[in-house]
């Protein structure tokens, strides 16, 4: 306890002592210091220049086809889950990817880099042997990032400014193809699919057409419900006649006599009645089942609830192909238009522009990080040599062998005054 402030006198006397003995060694920091930031200095001057040159683009919107409330029972007809009517390059995307997602992979594909590649002649320009290698060198100098507010931004680096600002043109310009031709190649695979859809319709739609035609002819029912009120209106006519012939016909017959001629007539007038009234209500005798299947001028009024709930049947089949045909072949003529349009498929925010301003090299920052390194390490080289040479004085046996070890190892001239 009591030798603990002796003790550290002496250490802090050592470290004092091991501080002015590091001076013998100024002019070696000093000068590897300066040569460091001038060798430094001289190679920052060397470096070249690098430029960036940044593109914005805006995420692509969905485009509809214009078919208004039509899309959503139109897809489930053609049985495209929905993505019929969706053609932001015709590609259906996952659930956690968006479409600015699905542009910046487009600028990561391979395909895209080798032809940016091919058109700039970048194999030469990075002296490579094959295309991989300038994928390699060309994918470390491009930066894709995709904002939160969906922006996809690219940054390009070239050592000259105006190519720079042409491989950026350049992949704006691959991108818009890829995605015109995914957008062909969908609409044409979707056209080709209505094609088919709509060729089978119009057979349907003939089909059922004929057998509403064949329906009318043989029976006589054009309108169930103006035919229902006109026989209606008949049987309630032909009533009242009945009705007015007997009253007649009995008021006669009590003054004249039931053989006069007029009576006679009456009677007449009120069996014919009486027939075409059984013959309205469908309860005349004579009829058979053969003749009441035929063509008839008057449907008999017991057959028109069947014949009208057939006929409304075939004119709802006539009436869903009609519409599907039609709705088909506005779907048509818009993928037909979809594939051979030739408009631009992305928007642009930023313009690719020829940059002014370097990016790197930081002259300055790498001369004083240079430097400072370099006096760190003269100094602790200056530590090292001072403790090998504080060594010989303190241990000779363990100083003799490291001399043997750095002789061994070539750094003999470490060893000052050796």
């Amino acid at each position: 306890m009591h030798d603990s402030g002796p003790q550290t006198h002496r250490s802090d006397t050592e470290r004092l002592q091991f501080l002015v003995r590091l001076l013998r060694w100024r002019t070696f920091i000093l000068i590897n210091t300066g040569l460091v930031a001038v060798l430094a200095v001289v190679i920052s001057l060397l470096l070249p220049n690098w430029y960036a040159a940044q593109v914005s683009v805006l995420p692509p919107q969905e485009e509809s086809l214009g078919l208004g409330g039509l899309g959503s029972g139109l897809s489930s007809i053609l049985g495209t889950g929905g993505t019929a009517l969706s053609l932001v390059g015709g590609v259906k995307l996952p659930l956690w990817a968006s479409p600015s997602d699905y542009l910046a992979g487009i600028l990561r594909s391979r395909r895209l880099r080798e032809e940016v590649i091919r058109e700039h002649d970048l194999e030469d320009v990075y002296h490579c042997d094959n295309i991989d290698q300038a994928l390699k060198i060309f994918g470390a100098r491009i930066r894709i990032r995709v904002g939160t507010e969906g922006i996809v931004r690219v940054r390009l680096l070239d050592k000259e400014p105006e190519r720079a600002a042409a491989m950026a043109a350049s992949c704006l310009r691959v991108l818009d193809e890829v995605q015109r031709e995914t957008g062909r190649s969908r609409a044409s695979d979707v056209r080709r699919f209505i094609e088919e859809r709509l060729d089978a319709t119009r057979h349907d739609l003939a089909a059922a057409e004929e057998s509403l035609q064949v329906f009318q002819e043989r029976y006589g029912l054009l309108v169930p419900e103006e035919q229902a009120a006109a026989l209606v209106r008949t049987a309630a006519s032909v009533e009242a006649e009945r009705l007015a012939a007997l009253v007649k016909r009995d008021v006669l017959s009590a003054q004249a006599g039931a053989d006069h001629p007029e009576v006679q007539r009456l009677n007449a007038l009120v069996h014919a009645l009486e027939q075409a009234k059984a013959s309205l209500e469908g309860r005349l005798a004579a009829s058979s089942p053969e003749a009441r299947e035929g063509p008839q001028v008057i449907i008999a009024l017991d057959r028109l609830p069947s014949l009208s709930l057939r006929y409304l049947r075939l004119y709802r089949e006539v009436e869903i192909q009609g519409a599907l045909f039609e709705l088909l072949t506005q779907l048509l003529e818009q993928y037909r238009i979809q594939e051979v349009r030739d408009v631009a498929t992305i928007q642009v925010l930023d313009p690719p522009v020829v940059p002014h301003e370097k990016v790197k090299p930081h002259r300055a920052v790498i001369c004083v990080v240079a430097t400072l390194l370099a006096f760190l390490a003269s100094l602790a080289v200056a530590a090292l040599l001072e403790r090998v040479a504080m060594l010989a004085a303190r241990d000779p046996e363990r100083h003799a062998l490291l001399v043997r070890l750095l002789s061994g190892l070539g750094l003999r001239f470490l060893i000052r005054g050796r």
